[in-house]
């Protein structure tokens, strides 16, 4: 059994992050550029990752007539940006903003590019994106916001 470095939660030997602070899980071979310290001035409240259930997130879309999605859509993309590690990417806000301007455009951007993360994420063999934009443009973008939770959820060892 591993622990966080971070908070101190019990791992399992195969996680990748913590459960419960959604922290990078120190391995031998991220031992050279992980560092405690590196996070001290971390809060928990701005970059805590925490699953989500899909059918809720779903149902939540349904009801609101896709208001819900642009929350959603927001958070996976803040959730997705830190578990990459990508600090220079535009927040869950901007992003929601410039697809409601462009009139879904910028959404089917957004969808390949959290689509390429998410390949990331997962360690697919084949990329995703492109499927991720087709749904979007056949207006399924919430099964594409599933899936990408789906990845999220695994990566962080939610079970919900």
């Amino acid at each position: 059994m591993k622990y966080c470095t971070y908070c101190g939660a019990e791992l399992p030997d195969d996680a990748r992050f913590c459960q419960k602070c959604g922290h990078p899980v120190q391995t031998e071979r991220n031992l050279n550029t992980f560092r405690e310290d590196s996070f001290s001035d971390f809060e928990p409240s701005v970059g805590y990752v925490e699953g989500k259930s899909i059918v809720k997130c779903i149902v939540l879309t349904l009801i609101t007539c896709g208001i819900y999605e642009l929350f959603w859509m927001a958070k996976l993309n803040d959730d997705i940006n830190f578990l990459i590690g990508d600090d220079n990417a535009p927040g869950g806000g901007t992003v929601v903003f410039l697809t409601i301007i462009t009139c879904g455009i910028y959404g089917l951007f957004w969808l390949y590019k959290m689509g390429q993360y998410c390949d990331r994420l997962a360690d697919y063999s084949e990329s995703r994106a492109i499927l991720y934009v087709v749904l979007g443009v056949v207006a399924l973008s919430v099964v594409s916001c599933a899936l990408m939770q789906d990845t999220v959820n695994r990566t962080v060892g939610y079970e919900g």
